[in-house]
Formats: structure tokens, C-alpha cells, sequence
């Protein structure tokens, strides 16, 4: 099966099947060259795939030699001779009579294309949408579950590589426990479903797994501003079954950390160490009043 582009599912729900996501939502695209479907596999001595000609491409071929060969046929350029004013253009400027007569017989293949460049793109703008015919593949069953050995993350579908659009053999696209132990990073425009359609069910998938093994179960740190995440990271504990694991450390909350706050340092050491780390980030500040706080 090849493997495809990959487009997550939006939203999250507490149970096993997760739902697609809508045609219109956030598409995220992984770089994965398969070999195409009668064409040369990259273990080919070449190591390059030889993809097959469209059709429309060797229609639009076949028409410009066609054309050609029947223009040239019909009308042949002019002779010595048979033009008069050709004849001057040859004896004055050989260059510009021999560019002349490459274009009496290229104008037809020029004609060709621009007219085969205009009707496809006719065809595929306006046209095409209304007799396309969409075979949506069906996924196979969701590969995680809370009772795995070992936890995984599903990140979403896998379809087409290059084209926007569905394909026949949908697969999923799936980190094993190796790969959570790197970085991952979403990125998308404001409103492309970043938090609803990544950080939602990641989240639910990592908390939920072995929830009820006190040894094996997942945990986690959790910053953010507008607190919004906060609060579904706490419903979804409870859904787990784990609503006394969730602590939230804040100014209004229960549990408060002040990471200033140090019995063994006097205030100046303290404040002379917060400037010298300011200084070291962001460099000294041509300000006298910064410059007298680093000082």
C-alpha cells in the first residue's frame, strides 16, 4: 500500500473512533516520495522514477506534430523566387528570412499548444469539478488503543502525496513510543484548528493511555497563557478516571510557586542575578536607567 499525504482528524472524542476532519480544515503535508503506480521503483538501477505520460500530454503531442506536417504538406515556405519581397529579406538579412521560415511552420504547433493550454484549463477549472467522480477509500480500524503495551500517538490520516484530495487507500499515520520521546511542532494560521484538531486528542490519546496502571501511566506539564487547554486537560483526566492528578499551579489556585523566591540569597543577590541574566539575553541597554539596574 503506498504511503499518503497526511490530513489530521478534527476533534476529539473520549472513545476509540475519532472522526475525520472536514474537507475545508487545517491539511498538514509530510514529504514522502512513493513510487508511482507503473513507474520505475527508486531501487531501480537509475534510483529515479520514470512517471508514465498523461494522455492529455501526448494528445496535445500528437497534435502539434500533426499540425506541422500538414501545414508543411499544404502550404510550403516560399522558394527563390516565388516572393519577391522574401527574396530582398534573404539578400539583405539572412538571420531574419531564416526566422521567418521557422515560424511559417513553428505558427501551427504555437497555435496548438495555446489552444490545448486553454481548453484544459477551461476543463480543469470549470468544468472538471462538476463531472468528478470521487471514490472515497475506507479507513481501516483505529491502530491505538489505552490498553496498548506500549503508548503511540496517532497524528491523522495519510492520503495523497502531492494533490489536495482523498485517497482510495486512506491509511493512518501513526508516532510509536520512540518518536514521543522528540519534539513535535504544529503550525498553522489563527483558526486552522491547531488546538481542536492536534493539541485536544494528542492530549487525550497521551493521558488516557494505561490510566489505570499507577506505574506506567502517563504525566505532564502543562504552560500556557489563557488557560483554555487548563481546563480541558483537567476534563479529560476526569474522564480517564485520574480528576486527582490534575494540579494547577497559579496565582488564584490551590498550589502557588514563586520562582524568585530563594531563603539562602538576600534580595540584591537576587536582583543582581535576575539583571545579569537579562543582560546575557538581551544584551546591555543603552538606557542610563538599565544600564544603573545592571550595574
Amino acid at each position: 500500500m503506498p504511503i499518503r499525504a497526511l490530513r489530521p482528524w478534527m476533534g476529539a472524542t473520549p472513545h476509540l473512533g475519532m472522526p475525520r476532519s472536514a474537507s475545508d480544515g487545517m491539511a498538514m503535508y509530510i514529504p514522502i516520495h512513493p513510487s508511482a503506480k507503473g513507474s520505475l521503483p527508486s531501487s531501480s538501477p537509475s534510483r529515479k522514477g520514470v512517471r508514465p505520460m498523461k494522455s492529455g500530454t501526448l494528445a496535445i503531442i500528437g497534435a502539434v506534430v500533426g499540425a506541422v506536417s500538414g501545414h508543411a504538406l499544404k502550404a510550403p515556405f516560399p522558394g527563390v523566387g516565388d516572393n519577391a519581397a522574401l527574396d530582398l529579406i534573404a539578400w539583405h538579412d539572412p538571420r531574419l528570412w531564416a526566422a521567418l521560415r521557422l515560424w511559417h511552420y513553428a505558427w501551427p504547433a504555437a497555435a496548438v499548444v495555446l489552444a490545448g493550454s486553454l481548453c484544459h484549463s477551461v476543463w480543469r477549472v470549470w468544468l472538471h469539478p462538476l463531472f468528478r467522480f470521487r471514490r472515497r477509500g475506507r479507513l481501516p480500524a483505529w491502530p491505538a488503543s489505552p490498553a496498548d503495551e506500549t503508548p503511540s500517538l496517532v497524528i491523522g490520516e495519510l492520503h495523497h502525496p502531492t494533490v489536495a484530495r482523498e485517497s482510495e487507500e486512506p491509511s493512518w499515520l501513526v508516532i510509536p513510543e520512540k518518536g514521543l520521546y522528540t519534539g513535535t511542532l504544529i503550525v498553522g494560521a489563527v483558526g486552522t484548528g491547531k488546538t481542536s484538531g492536534c493539541m485536544y486528542p494528542f492530549a487525550r490519546q497521551l493521558l488516557t493511555w494505561r490510566a489505570d496502571d499507577p506505574d506506567r501511566r502517563a504525566g505532564a506539564l502543562v504552560l500556557e497563557v489563557k488557560g483554555d487547554f487548563c481546563h480541558r486537560v483537567r476534563s479529560i483526566l476526569e474522564d480517564a478516571g485520574r480528576a486527582d492528578h490534575y494540579l494547577e499551579i497559579g496565582l488564584s489556585g490551590s498550589l502557588q510557586w514563586n520562582p524568585l523566591d530563594d531563603p539562602v540569597l538576600d534580595s540584591y543577590s537576587m536582583a543582581y542575578g535576575v539583571a545579569s541574566l537579562i543582560n546575557q539575553l538581551f544584551g546591555k541597554s543603552r538606557d542610563p536607567f538599565w544600564q544603573q539596574v545592571y550595574g
